[in-house]
């Protein structure tokens, strides 16, 4: 059995680990289907791994955007916070749960509907990883280059190829909610007008994802993405899926 590496929720609380989203979690765990959810702490530059009774599992250390507050429009180099899930997990390695429908189908014996039911699911998990591993290749395959402002941590060096190391984990930025926090910070005047006229969009692409840049974890340093170390990202994905929650502070 994975060893439990923090308390109860409670205890957590009172040592002010978590605070603003994650206080308000009751309605969106109501319904919630998945084992585990995820929270990230921008000030703490850490996330916690947490299932459904409000125990953490694991915590790790992570990197978040080099500009500091949360994010309103692209290009501000922050990360947004708000109630996410995950859209997309790319990744180079095999998912932990085509293993288990594996299982599942060897223990069908001669029930050949529940057999025919789990192949029918391996094989569309197994096209779902093969897309996601071409496209974190090709993500990787992308150079970074200090002139346009990409790179190393404390240094004036590329940032060069496997930018995203070994898991990308897309999610659903801009919400409803990020929609809304957009259009207040228009008439804020605290969006930047292109030489379009039109005001900058909200950005997309905002992701939990591996680096080629350990020296980066742990602090301010991102385009807005959640960083991790390599191992520690790959280990996270062996507890969650598409649809897994994401609450970031």
């Amino acid at each position: 059995m994975r060893k439990i590496i923090a308390v109860l929720l409670l205890s957590a609380m009172s040592s002010c680990l978590f605070a603003g989203y994650f206080l308000n979690l009751e309605d969106h765990l109501k319904g919630y289907k998945k084992q585990y959810f995820i929270y990230v702490n921008k000030n703490l530059k850490r996330l916690y791994l947490i299932d459904k009774n409000l125990k953490v599992w694991k915590t790790y250390i992570v990197a978040t955007g080099a500009g500091r507050g949360d994010k309103v429009y692209d290009g501000d180099n922050r990360t947004p916070a708000g109630v996410y899930k995950i859209l997309e997990i790319c990744q180079y390695h095999e998912p932990w749960y085509m293993k288990q429908i594996r299982e599942d189908m060897a223990n069908s014996g001669n029930d050949m509907a529940r057999f025919n039911f789990y192949r029918y699911y391996y094989r569309n998990a197994r096209i779902k990883n093969i897309k996601g591993k071409k496209r974190i290749e090709s993500l990787n395959s992308a150079y970074f280059n200090a002139a346009e402002g990409h790179t190393k941590y404390g240094t004036q060096e590329d940032l060069g190829y496997n930018a995203y190391g070994s898991v990308f984990m897309l999610l659903d930025y801009p919400n409803d909610e990020d929609i809304r926090k957009y259009r207040a910070a228009i008439a804020a005047g605290r969006v930047p007008v292109k030489l379009n006229g039109n005001y900058m969009d909200p950005g997309s692409g905002i992701a939990i994802h591996g680096t080629n840049d350990d020296p980066s974890i742990g602090n301010d340093s991102s385009s807005g993405c959640v960083r991790m170390q390599n191992a520690d990202i790959v280990e996270v994905s062996n507890y969650v899926s598409e649809g897994t929650m994401v609450v970031i502070d």
